[in-house]
């Protein structure tokens, strides 16, 4: 796929998804979680909050320094394939808030939380399928009635109230949580450039020390641009918390119509080509019933409006209704009768072709004495039980001792030979060292120091012995 994707789709941009590259190492993961309980959260802030490149080489590196993880193969793994799937690397690129598959993911999650279960039948689940589009449409239908109802802007601000009127609701409320967290901004107008500003928080983090509390803003007004260093606009197509906190204070009453996008208005549905819920296609361009609906809908309501304001073009309006009226029944009346004479004829050759077959399945039939003509046909053999009854007795009892692992192959040097025959007791590798010149005893030494380092000697020492060997192994 990576290869092929740039040939075929030049423009098209390849990243990794973030779900399943992290999918991909959850079980290293678990083993390092449980070797460091805070690690967990502190990874998730890593990997989603920084908005520059820069930001989030500086928090990889705070962390592997924190917690001594230089040698982990799972944190190289990761740190190799950054530029694939953190946004960071990305941010000037169009995704529409879609940096991974969490359409189709989200969808799973949501049916197998709370409709199905891994044991349940195959006539249960298609069952429970039904219920769970069934509360979707609901949940829709719920939200349209919502969104009928009247709402109140939190401020006075003219571009508040004109993104709740285009915006949908769910959109709307992304944008007026970003608000309420961009007062927690000060700005500060750049001395060079009256119409650069230096956004930043007002109470930086501590915890996250590496986290990057100062954007600059261009804000145009008579050019009418907006523009962020953090680039979440163009990534994204919604405002970020420092651009908002600008129109706060330039008290702006309208935002340009460029930076609202269609795809998240109300009318980003007006006629659809295709309605999800309208199956019925007729056409071979994959039209439906519902498009053709609106498309007849609008232009007749058209003529409605212009033939209503005179009496002439009324009579002109009532003359084309007609006239379309009956070319329509002449087109249904020839469309049915071409119907039945292609009907008419399908039945023809296909009594043809019936007789025509039986013909020749009596001609083909081998006649025999008894007029059978699987007579000759033979029972297949009977094979027998492959493998010693008492040995797989014993190993459905569980009384039959596994195998012994296989002896690896010795490591290789440049030269293409061997660089041992001694097997390493902690790594079991023939790499020409022992188990206590291995490199991952030493790497488990230095884990164990960390961890004391991080969270101080316990008692049970022994279990995070365990674990660094379950991690390392």
């Amino acid at each position: 796929m990576a290869k092929a994707i740039p040939k075929i789709f030049p423009r098209t941009l390849h990243k990794f998804c973030r779900w399943h590259i992290m999918n991909k190492h959850k079980d290293p993961l678990k083993k390092l979680y449980k070797l460091f309980p805070d690690l967990k959260d502190q990874l998730s802030a890593i990997l989603s909050h920084p908005l520059m490149p820069f930001e989030f080489e500086d928090a990889w590196k705070a962390l592997i320094e924190k917690y001594n993880l230089h040698d982990i193969n799972v944190m190289i793994n990761l740190w190799a394939e950054r530029k694939l799937w953190i946004s960071a690397y990305w941010k000037e690129v169009f995704c529409a808030r879609m940096t991974s598959t969490q359409r189709s993911e989200s969808m799973n999650f949501v049916l197998k939380r709370g409709f199905v279960t891994e044991r349940d039948n195959l006539h249960i689940f298609a069952k429970q399928v039904n219920n769970c589009v069934q509360a979707r449409h609901e949940a829709e239908n719920a939200e349209a009635n919502a969104s009928m109802g009247t709402r109140k802007t939190v401020t006075r601000y003219g571009f508040e109230a004109q993104v709740m009127d285009k915006y949908t609701r769910a959109v709307y409320s992304v944008f007026r949580e970003r608000q309420y967290h961009s007062t927690a901004f000060r700005i500060k107008t750049s001395q060079d450039n009256p119409k650069n500003y230096l956004v930043h928080h007002y109470n930086q983090s501590k915890e996250f020390a590496w986290s990057r509390h100062k954007f600059r803003v261009l804000a145009d007004e008579v050019e009418g641009r907006y523009e962020c260093e953090c680039k979440l606009w163009e990534h994204t197509g919604l405002f970020c918390h420092h651009v908002i906190a600008v129109f706060e204070h330039l008290r702006l009453d309208e935002i340009p119509s460029r930076y609202i996008l269609k795809r998240y208005t109300k009318d980003a549905v007006t006629n659809p080509d295709f309605n999800r819920r309208d199956y019925r296609t007729t056409t071979d361009d994959g039209t439906s019933i519902e498009y053709r609906r609106t498309i007849l809908y609008s232009e007749a309501v058209k003529i409605i409006n212009k033939g209503c304001s005179s009496e002439a073009k009324f009579q002109i309006a009532l003359s084309a209704f007609r006239d379309a009226n009956s070319r329509l029944d002449t087109e249904e009346t020839e469309m049915e009768h071409n119907e039945d004479t292609e009907m008419e004829n399908n039945e023809q050759s296909s009594n043809q072709d019936d007789t025509t077959q039986e013909t020749g399945e009596q001609n083909d039939i081998p006649q025999t004495e008894n007029n059978d003509p699987y007579a000759d046909i033979q029972p297949p053999l009977v094979a027998k039980t492959k493998g010693s009854k008492t040995t797989d007795a014993a190993r459905k009892n569980g009384k039959c001792k596994p195998p012994a692992p296989a002896r690896p192959e010795p490591e290789l040097d440049e030269y293409g030979r061997p660089k041992g025959t001694r097997l390493c007791g902690t790594c079991n590798k023939i790499d020409g060292h022992n188990s206590r010149t291995c490199k991952a005893r030493q790497l488990a030494k230095k884990l164990l120091e960390t961890h004391e380092k991080v969270y101080g000697p316990t008692a049970s020492s022994g279990n995070i012995k365990v674990r660094i060997r379950n991690l390392l192994a």
